[in-house]
């Protein structure tokens, strides 16, 4: 019997070259190194440092809106218990012309009202008190002394400037 022909039996076989093993292992940490996702730490992002900023500022602000300080109180007699009345009395006696009758009237009872406003008046009226002074008390040559001292020309004076 005659054997049949096939057609594998005219090709030759091939030697196939297969690369070695440090060809993929080039290979693998070539593809690993192209695909690699750049992990940034959370600290590094913007984002945490923007909130932060904002939890640092809410933080504040909330304990500040929850806290009592007693120096924000807007009351200014509150501040008055801190001084002395010796030094009450004092600042009084020294500033008594420039208290406001009509303001101390809010502050001081009805019933004591009109013989603090005397006291007021009478202590107002003697440390307001100018000294008088005559023409006949002042000397021609204390005028021109004057005149020296403040480098005045007497005969430059023109008629209004004598009053002055």
């Amino acid at each position: 019997m005659e054997k049949e022909k096939d057609i594998f039996d005219h090709i030759k076989p091939r030697k196939i070259e297969v690369p070695d093993t440090a060809y993929f292992k080039q290979l693998t940490e070539k593809v690993v190194e192209e695909n690699r996702v750049k992990v940034v730490p959370f600290y590094r992002k913007p984002i945490a440092w923007v909130g932060a900023a904002a939890a640092v500022v809410a933080i504040v602000l909330l304990s500040n809106l929850f806290t009592n300080d007693p120096v924000v109180d807007s009351n200014p007699l509150l501040a008055l218990n801190e001084c002395s009345k010796a030094e009450i009395s004092a600042y009084i006696e020294d500033n008594l012309h420039a208290f406001d009758s009509d303001l101390l009237e809010e502050y001081v009872p009805e019933d004591s009202l009109e013989i603090d406003l005397i006291l007021i008046e009478e202590a107002s009226s003697t440390q307001h008190e100018e000294p008088t002074i005559s023409l006949d008390e002042i000397d021609k040559q204390d005028i021109l002394d004057y005149f020296d001292e403040y480098e005045i020309d007497p005969y430059e004076l023109d008629d209004e400037d004598i009053f002055i």
